[in-house]
């Protein structure tokens, strides 16, 4: 499907913050509200009509598609295109955590807390924009800035690290340091990690 920016648009426009709540976010997900509140999410979750979720991606010229997630359904914007879902930037911002989905970002926050922290997600495997947009972003941090690939531990997030590994080593990451962090549980992602352990982080303006 070729990418349809009015389609997108239309969509996300009549979509609504949640202002910090969300069922199936909090329910089904353990999503803290504290986290979905936190400043740095803001406007990086809507919901729609049907009550999806809806996480932006961004590209080169701005909004370009989102995720949607509900309650046994996974999608993507019809008409849409991969970019990043990201955290709002922080001026101090000396980490950059990549993850699979929002959701997965989301869990990492409230298990390992946001501060001074990029969280940005794939949306899965990534296409030749996706992996510039990676590239652009870990250029971005400074000296001594960490680059965190926190994927699933399944074979698809295992394929993930090495793509993305592979796509950063074409770039000068040097004084910043590449690490890998997976869940412990064979088959879990950060979500699972974070329903099975709960959430650690007090509520802040910026988590951790």
């Amino acid at each position: 499907m070729e990418h349809d920016v009015t389609r997108v648009l239309d969509v996300w426009i009549k979509a609504q913050s949640i202002s910090g709540s969300h069922v199936y976010l909090e329910q089904m997900r353990k999503i803290p509200p504290a986290v979905l509140s936190d400043p740095i999410f803001a406007d990086r979750i809507r919901i729609d009509d049907r009550g999806n979720a809806l996480f932006p991606h961004f590209g080169g010229d701005g909004l370009c598609g989102f995720e949607i997630k509900n309650n046994n359904f996974t999608g993507f914007s019809p008409g849409g295109v991969k970019g990043l879902w990201c955290s709002r930037l922080q001026a101090d911002d000396r980490k950059l955590v990549i993850c699979e989905t929002a959701i997965d970002a989301l869990s990492y926050a409230a298990l390992f807390g946001a501060k001074r922290t990029r969280l940005v997600s794939t949306a899965g495997q990534i296409s030749p924009v996706q992996a510039k947009l990676l590239q652009s972003a870990a250029e971005k941090l400074p000296c001594n800035g960490e680059i965190v690939l926190a994927m699933d531990n399944d074979p698809g997030g295992r394929q993930l690290v090495e793509t993305i590994s592979g796509v950063l080593a074409e770039i000068d990451l040097t004084n910043k340091l590449l690490v890998v962090r997976q869940p412990d549980v064979e088959g879990e992602d950060w979500n699972d990690v974070l329903k099975r352990t709960g959430w650690i982080f007090p509520a802040s303006p910026v988590l951790g």
